[in-house]
């Protein structure tokens, strides 16, 4: 059975499910009371219960409410963005949407905006499966829509010269330099506080993202340390002596001392520079992507990288930037040829200097197959063999 109590000045509906405790809170008694009723019929008739019919919109309303509580605020902002897309659909009830008209909206805004499209049908697909756990009679053809085709965008990768182009014609050209030499996020720029610079040991603390103004977690929710080379740390002293860092004490604050928004920043700052420096398509990212490519250059591993990067697996590094290794596999063995030709094969076996390797008049080594030094090693095939 379900129950309601006043709790901080809303009702609350509070009952128990194959899941657990649950609740739901509501502004009114009144709309409290009606889903407290339907919570409990949908219990009496379990697998036969239909819900109330609900028009699209008002059912979206309540799954993004949900919605909001388990995403970080971007990610939020960015799938109300992109449900607009489907707006449509709100004059219509849930189990009348047929996968038609899903796919005539998304393909309407797959021609202009392909990504983007495919967001908001991710999102159509989750909202409408969220319907269907609550018992709403919804066409399961509209799972096996498919999003429109879209060719991602490559990654851009900035030689050192190009970095310092643009930040020449750019009024924030420090925090380009900074940017490109670290790999921070914009958010994580943004949000950057004097206190994360450990500047005496040249490395940068990365525990906060900046966004609409406000602190946040970074993309990942986890903190990490970044070291610094010698031209970004000399970007970062300049900075702090040059500029106030504002109520936040930030590092790289806008010429009034608050924090950077993205579009302010973005249509004010960096657009114009990539304009003045002939980059034309470059986004704040591809500085990311270009610190990934410099450390890829100076012979750094992927595991680094992607500690540096703030990325939880190497593999993801190796996915987007593998094809930067030219000819690894090829160093790789001709370093394994240089190991085999100084290392003994009695010693990699565990033998050599034992005395238990057969001897020089054995049978087994004749041709010289388990002498001291590897020469040819076709001939030490039959002591591989044993071993495997």
């Amino acid at each position: 059975m379900a129950s309601i109590r006043k709790r901080r000045g809303r009702f609350e509906v509070r009952w128990r499910d194959g899941g657990g405790q649950r609740s739901r809170s509501f502004t009114r008694k009144a709309d409290a009371g009606r889903f407290k009723v339907e919570v409990e019929r949908q219990a009496q008739l379990g697998s036969l219960y239909e819900a109330e019919p609900i028009f699209f919109s008002d059912f979206l309303d309540g799954w993004l409410e949900r919605y909001q509580q388990r995403v970080r605020p971007s990610t939020y902002a960015r799938g109300v963005q992109a449900l607009r897309a489907v707006s449509e659909l709100g004059r219509w009830r849930v189990h009348e949407i047929r996968a038609a008209e899903v796919e005539d909206r998304i393909a309407a805004v797959g021609r202009r905006a392909p990504r983007q499209a495919s967001i908001a049908l991710q999102l159509v697909k989750q909202v409408f499966r969220s319907a269907e756990q609550r018992g709403h009679r919804v066409d399961v053809a509209i799972f096996g829509v498919r999003p429109p085709r879209h060719e991602e965008r490559e990654p851009r990768f900035l030689a050192l010269s190009e970095v310092e182009r643009l930040a020449s014609y750019c009024a924030e050209g420090r925090l380009v330099v900074f940017a490109a030499l670290t790999g921070l996020r914009q958010g994580e720029m943004f949000g950057l506080c004097r206190g994360d610079l450990d500047l005496a040991n040249r490395v940068v603390r990365v525990e906060r993202s900046g966004r609409a103004g406000a602190f946040g977690k970074t993309k990942s929710g986890r903190k990490r340390v970044v070291h610094l080379t010698v031209v970004a740390a000399e970007a970062a002293v300049e900075q702090l002596a040059l500029r106030e860092g504002g109520p936040f004490d930030l590092v790289f604050p806008s010429p009034a001392g608050r924090m950077w928004r993205k579009d302010n920043f973005m249509a004010r700052v960096f657009r114009p520079a990539v304009r003045r420096a002939e980059l034309d398509g470059l986004t704040f990212h591809d500085l990311r992507h270009t610190y990934a490519s410099l450390m890829v250059a100076a012979g750094a591993s992927p595991h680094v990288i992607a500690e540096q990067l703030g990325h939880r697996d190497a593999r993801l590094v190796l996915q987007r930037y593998g094809h930067l290794y030219p000819g690894a596999s090829r160093r790789a063995a001709l370093d394994l040829d240089l190991y085999l030709e100084a290392a003994s094969v009695g010693q990699a076996w565990g033998g050599g200097e034992s005395g238990d390797g057969p001897s020089e008049e054995s049978p087994g080594n004749r041709g010289g197959a388990y002498r001291d030094r590897t020469g040819d090693l076709r001939l030490a095939k039959p002591a591989l063999s044993q071993l495997s």
